[in-house]
């Protein structure tokens, strides 16, 4: 995974995010702020994200395009 931008709200720090959906049983994967909790698209998968999966390309994606202007 590449860098994250800062928020384009607050300035924050970012961080990548997954959270496991039990009634659903999916994944869900995306990126927030740590300050003012903002957060990028959130995409699903049937298995447990790791390092390499591509996953996180697509939540960093949808993060670093974002723009307050």
């Amino acid at each position: 995974m590449d860098e994250l931008k800062k928020c384009p709200f607050c300035g924050g720090e970012a961080e990548a995010v997954y959270r496991y959906n039990r009634y659903k049983r999916v994944w869900f994967t995306f990126v927030r702020c740590t300050i003012c909790n903002a957060c990028g698209h959130s995409y699903a998968t049937d298995e447990e994200p790791d390092a390499d999966s591509p996953i996180w390309d697509k939540a960093e994606g949808a993060w670093n395009m974002r723009s307050a202007e």
